[in-house]
């Protein structure tokens, strides 16, 4: 009422007022009045207007007037976030905003300012953003990052992609949008703006921010874009100020803008005398490299004037213009153009050579020393008059390149001695590079002697001479034959080529390693896990005679098998160092084969597959000259490398006659149709310690040294091995023989000590030197029921001592490693007084040379632990038969 009375009172016919809708959403109106009269009555008339889309553009307006003055007020990055945050908030009657950084270190967005409503859970939403980061794609943030467009969210308390919606929904906030700080696809940033109302989305309002956010952008990569150029100014500065060499800065006319402290302490003058001095003032009287002075248009900074390009290693003297002395320098410059190609300055630097130009010129004077110097250095010189192309060369470089002081030196004549795929490249560098750019000749080329037509590696160094008109006179050179060097060099490259394969199969060896010593930890341990486990079980009282066996044999099994995977790497060990030998004697193949056969029968019907065997030759040809325990060893690995991936299907072994370069041989295999090998594999599964680096389960079910081994006894009888392969298929494995055939003869049966034998053994009398108490314990039990007369000795003094004493004594079972004297050296002891005593070496080494060292030390023969009582009675018998 009180607008309306001030409109029929004079005032203005229209105001604004909030309207509140039936939904109670206030919204923004005009009120206009029209004043009417009827007689005597007036009479009021009004209209109402929305006015919210102007009341939005205005508030856009507002935003967009506020965000081109901060940007163009602001001096940092921070301070225009600060405000175009609160400008944002104030004008639009939101109640937070937050500006996000992108950061391409690791390509998150990271908070950077905010503003918002002073409320305290407002405030604590804002100090809990500042802890976030966020990736492409993740929250509001992180999804205008990725897509690079503007989002609104009407309700963000209901939006699945929002990590903060806990935190804002107990600010409150619900309505969001955020848009990309970018320009040209580069991103800076985002802005997010939050309100306490649920607002569908405004497309003009996005658009809007979309343009702000360029302009945002390009304040950014402006701000960020000075602070390098300052930076840069500021290492630019540091470096001058420090560098070596002297630096000074000409303008297109000449004038000296700039000079470091190098410059001027060379030059010997202040800031204030050097500023401004023309390049050509008389006071620098610069000199040539004759001591002549040298001519204006020679001085550096005009050469670069006139030529526009870079002056490198110029020589000259400089009259310093307080002092007068003379200082030479090295000088280098190069011009600085804009991008129209205008001078805009021209810098020079320079390096005192005073010193050096001093020592240069005494060894001028000192001809007879240069000349004993080229002498041990082996090195040639020669002057080429290039206007004829005639040349003159010492004797030193004559005995070079292998000519005599008859030889025509011309241009054709040196060209001669040139290596003809190489006279083009030398006369193309000495024309583009030693006139054309009036660089130093120094390259390296090839000649051909031809005295002795030998080729040879020289390096030519020479500098080119120029008359007062610019034209090329003479190239003062030298030659150094630097054929051994070049021939150094490719030796040394072939033996770093060299270095690199050994240093890789090195690492490749180092890796199969230690996959095979985490193999080998995994098949000891588990047997031993069997062993230790089920000889736990066996002290479990009440057990029956049934579970009594069915623990022992699986103990005896455990056993087997930790004592197969030690006998493996007993004989790798064996091969790999050559201490493997061969035994070869006469054997029936057939025998041999067919007891393999019977030998895993049972095993492949158990798995229910087949097993075949091919026999292709009769008895009687089937007996040759060969290794049998190794013939022996390779089938059975192949076997039982078959069974061991094959679950379905079949295995067949057997042999063929083949001839091969007019040589018998039998070729064997084993084929099956197990699980395959892939074709990458195929060449290395017979190297060492590659089986266990497979990534394949049945694969680390064992030693992995089978193939090695079955590869390494093939080669030692004199045969071949290899595998033929199909992933899902099968494997074929084949290996050749020498076919040595030998007539059928009558093999010895290995006859056992008959009872008599036994009896005459138990009258021995032994001594048992063992260190170990479950050793001796074993011994005790097994020998027992053989012997009567048993001595036993804890350490090798105990042995010796025992043995002095006890001269009946027959046998002496000595154990090699022995606490206070070795077995070894106990042996050597015993028989300083008894040559007789049979002595028996027993070792659990078992590695190549063991056999050796104990015979060495004097030992009658060797047995490996474990061994069982029937082997030690044979050896026993084999002494005392």
């Amino acid at each position: 009422m009180e607008k309306i009375n001030e409109a029929i009172n004079g005032g203005k016919p229209f105001f604004e007022w909030m309207h509140r809708d039936s939904e109670g959403v206030l919204i923004p109106c005009e009120v206009r009045l029209i004043r009417l009269t009827f007689g005597n009555k007036m009479l009021i008339r009004g209209s109402i207007h929305d006015i919210s889309e102007r009341k939005k553009r205005e508030r856009l307006l507002r935003v967009q007037f506020t965000t081109a003055h901060v940007l163009s007020q602001s001096e940092t990055i921070e301070e225009c976030a600060t405000r175009i945050c609160n400008s944002i908030v104030k004008n639009l009657e939101w109640d937070f905003a937050s500006l996000w950084m992108y950061d391409d270190t690791d390509q998150q967005l990271h908070y950077s300012n905010c503003w918002y409503a002073s409320t305290p859970l407002i405030n604590k939403f804002g100090q809990v953003s500042q802890s976030f980061r966020f990736s492409k794609g993740v929250g509001l943030p992180g999804q205008v990052l990725e897509s690079g467009e503007s989002l609104w969210i009407k309700d963000i308390q209901s939006h699945h992609n929002f990590p903060r919606a806990k935190h804002a929904m107990d600010a409150g906030l619900h309505a969001a949008f955020a848009f990309p700080i970018q320009s040209n696809e580069k991103t800076a940033g985002v802005f997010e703006v939050f309100s306490k109302e649920v607002k569908a989305p405004d497309e003009a309002m996005l658009t809007m921010f979309d343009a702000i956010g360029k302009l945002i952008c390009q304040f950014i990569l402006r701000k960020r874009a000075e602070l390098e150029i300052r930076k840069s100014n500021e290492r630019y500065k540091g470096l001058l100020n420090n560098i070596g060499a002297g630096v000074v800065i000409h303008a297109p006319n000449t004038s000296i803008i700039n000079c470091n402290p190098k410059g001027l302490e060379l030059l010997g003058l202040n800031t204030e005398q050097i500023t401004g001095k023309m390049a050509m003032d008389q006071e620098w009287k610069f000199l040539d490299e004759n001591n002549n002075p040298l001519p204006l248009d020679k001085y550096p900074v005009n050469q670069i004037i006139t030529s526009q390009k870079p002056l490198a290693n110029f020589i000259a003297g400089i009259n310093r213009p307080v002092t007068h002395d003379v200082i030479w320098v090295r000088v280098n410059g190069f011009p600085v153009l804009d991008n129209s190609g205008e001078l805009i300055e021209i810098v020079i630097s320079f390096i005192d050579i005073t010193e050096s130009r001093l020592a240069e010129q005494e060894l001028k004077n000192s001809e007879s020393f240069l000349k004993e110097t080229q002498q041990i250095a082996h090195l040639g010189v020669y002057i080429l008059d290039v206007e004829n192309g005639t040349w003159t060369a010492s004797e030193i470089l004559e005995d070079i390149l292998g000519i005599d002081a008859n030889y025509e030196k011309t241009y054709e004549g040196g060209q001669e001695i040139i290596q003809p795929q190489w006279r083009k490249m030398v006369t193309d560098y000495f024309t583009a590079e030693v006139i054309g750019n009036r660089e130093k000749f120094d390259l390296q080329y090839r000649i051909i002697r031809p005295n002795d037509k030998e080729e040879r590696w020289v390096h030519c160094v020479g500098d080119l001479k120029w008359s007062d008109d610019n034209k090329p006179l003479k190239l003062v050179a030298t030659v150094q034959d630097i054929t051994v060097i070049k021939q150094s060099e490719m030796l040394l490259k072939q033996k770093n080529e060299e270095l690199e394969i050994a240093k890789a199969k090195a690492e490749e060896s180092d890796r199969l390693k230690s996959a095979f010593l985490a193999n080998m930890s995994h098949e000891i341990r588990t047997p031993m896990s069997g062993i230790l486990g089920f000889a736990d079980l066996l002290k479990t009282p009440g057990l029956t005679g049934d579970q009594q066996q069915n623990y022992i044999r699986i103990i005896e099994k455990s056993g087997a098998r930790m004592l197969n995977i030690i006998n493996d790497i007993i004989d790798i060990s064996k091969i790999e160092s050559h201490l493997m030998e061969v035994n070869i004697q006469q054997i029936n193949i057939n025998e041999q084969i067919e007891y393999v056969y019977h030998f895993f029968k049972p095993e492949v019907e158990a798995k229910g597959m087949k097993l075949y065997l091919r026999n292709s030759l009769a008895t009687k040809d089937s007996i040759l000259k060969t290794d049998k325990e190794k013939f022996f060893a390779i089938l059975t690995n192949l076997v039982k490398n078959a069974v061991k991936f094959t679950n379905t299907g079949s295995i067949e072994m057997g042999y063929i006659i083949k001839n091969n370069d007019a040589k018998e041989e039998l070729q064997f295999y084993v084929k099956d149709t197990g699980i395959g090998i892939p074709k990458e594999r195929q060449g290395v599964i017979f190297e060492r310690f590659v089986q266990a680096n497979i990534k394949n389960k049945m694969a680390l079910q064992g030693a992995g040294l089978g193939l090695s081994i079955a590869k390494g006894y093939v080669e030692m009888l004199q045969g071949k091995i290899w595998a033929e392969s199909e992933v899902g298929i099968g494997s074929t494995f084949y290996f050749t023989l020498p076919y040595n055939k030998e007539p059928k003869k009558p093999t010895e049966q290995n006859i056992l000590p008959a009872e008599k034998t036994y009896n005459r053994i138990s009258n021995l009398k032994i001594l048992l030197a063992e260190d170990d108490e479950i050793a001796e314990m074993l011994f005790d039990l097994s020998a027992k029921p053989f012997f009567k007369n048993i001595i036993k000795a804890r350490n090798g003094i105990e042995a010796v001592e025992t043995c002095r004493n006890n001269p009946d004594i027959d046998i002496v079972l000595m154990d090699v490693q022995m606490p206070l004297m070795d077995g070894h050296e106990a042996t050597r002891k015993i028989r300083e007084f008894n040559k007789d005593v049979v002595i028996i070496a027993q070792t659990a080494f078992g590695l190549a040379g063991d056999r050796e060292k104990a015979l060495e030390a004097g030992c009658n023969t060797y047995i490996a632990k474990p061994f069982r009582i029937i082997e030690l009675l044979e050896l026993i018998h084999d002494y005392f038969n």
